[in-house]
């Protein structure tokens, strides 16, 4: 299969699809990255208990964030459209002990 002309359409057809995860998490940890996604996610009030969806989730850096968010009562569902990225971030989320909270869907 040829590669997307817009590599972010179509992660999955790129040569190295496990670059841009890695594009991704190590961008996710940055400080500048991490303040930001504290400030917007403050912003949206989300709440213990509460079910979240994240769509375009990507290697589920917010939805971890969102995870550790609602707690043990709550729960987040992410939606991308990537095979790859959907496998790293239900990865990632069982690294960091959120995958009862995370539950990540191809679409």
């Amino acid at each position: 299969m040829a590669p997307h002309p817009d590599p972010w359409r179509a992660i999955d057809r790129q040569p190295d699809p496990a670059r841009y995860v890695r594009m991704m998490e190590s961008r996710s940890r940055t400080p500048t990255q991490a303040r930001v996604r504290r400030r917007f996610l403050r912003f949206c009030r989300i709440a213990p208990g509460w079910k979240v969806l994240e769509v375009d989730v990507g290697s589920g850096g917010v939805a971890r964030d969102l995870a550790a968010m609602v707690g043990p009562r709550g729960h987040v569902t992410g939606v991308d459209r990537s095979r790859v990225l959907m496998a790293a971030a239900r990865r990632r989320a069982r690294e960091e002990g959120l995958a009862r909270r995370t539950d990540f869907r191809l679409g």
